[in-house]
């Protein structure tokens, strides 16, 4: 096995597509708006923790990416490739679900319920543009600014 069927099987090809529509923009957008009302409306379910160099790294760049070469790379692929699981119900296909369902779950064991089940919406538009562009790097992306959103507006909100 070479270098290009890992990159391939990870979907760690790059076509740029994504950076062209309006969609990926939108999700961007979207993202900082959700978490500054969510983090209002359910403050209490957030612990205070201090936000190290270190934790900033983890969050933003390297827990993005573990996960979503993981989860939406591997795991989404892999399912998509399959008759079955490619079919898809309002645009979201059913590897999607199963993935987002898997990631919620993984998510149960570091965070509260609450903050675990959050997750699902997101798993749910990074694996749809994962399915869309064939491509986890757009996925690994509106990861990284979701969690450097959290920690900003976490930080304002503190």
């Amino acid at each position: 096995m070479n270098r290009a069927f890992w990159l391939s099987e990870l979907g760690l090809v790059f076509n740029g597509r994504f950076l062209k529509e309006k969609w990926f923009y939108l999700a961007l957008v979207l993202s900082p708006l959700a978490l500054f009302v969510g983090l209002i409306w359910f403050s209490q379910l957030f612990s205070p923790f201090e936000i190290t160099w270190v934790a900033l790294f983890i969050m933003v760049f390297w827990q993005p990416l573990i996960e979503e070469l993981f989860f939406r790379g591997l795991l989404q692929g892999k399912l998509f490739r399959q008759a079955w699981f490619s079919e898809s119900w309002l645009g979201i296909s059913r590897a999607n679900i199963v993935v987002s369902i898997l990631f919620v779950v993984a998510h149960f064991i570091y965070h509260p319920p609450l903050w675990a089940l959050a997750v699902f919406f997101p798993s749910l538009v990074f694996g749809w543009f994962r399915d869309r562009y064939d491509s986890a790097v757009p996925a690994i992306l509106l990861h990284s600014f979701y969690n450097a959103s959290f920690l900003t507006v976490f930080v304002f909100l503190s």
